[in-house]
């Protein structure tokens, strides 16, 4: 759980970094960016931002695949974490925000339900 409270403050911070477009549009259109810090991103760009489809690769290993808007995981996505596991759900500025499930490396169901601002929402009674 450290690992994904990690990545909804990675999120935020990784479109300030500096980069550099290997190939295609990467203003606007498709293309594949480099990141000084040595993470890619590789899927559809507007107005210098990712917007639309795409994937990011983190250095580390952890792989975020999904939607984007203005620079930020907006709307449905996967975040692949390098130990295994993986959240699949709704994404909002870059942070788990709806519904959504984390699962270990064995694909075992950890939370399944609703996230706020990052953080797993307990189940009203």
């Amino acid at each position: 759980m450290k690992t994904f409270l990690f990545l909804t403050t990675y999120f935020v911070f990784i479109w300030k970094i500096p980069c550099l477009c290997i190939k295609g549009g990467c203003s606007n259109g498709k293309g594949l960016f480099r990141y000084s810090n040595g993470d890619y991103y590789e899927g559809e760009w507007k107005n210098n931002k990712a917007n639309g489809f795409g994937i990011l690769y983190y250095s580390g290993g952890e792989e975020y695949f999904g939607q984007w808007k203005d620079g930020n995981a907006e709307g449905v996505g996967v975040f692949y974490f390098k130990e295994g596991g993986k959240y699949s759900g709704e994404w909002k500025k870059s942070r788990a925000h709806g519904f959504g499930t984390l699962y270990d490396r064995y694909e075992r169901v950890i939370f399944s339900g609703q996230w706020q601002n990052g953080k797993k929402q307990k189940k009203k009674i």
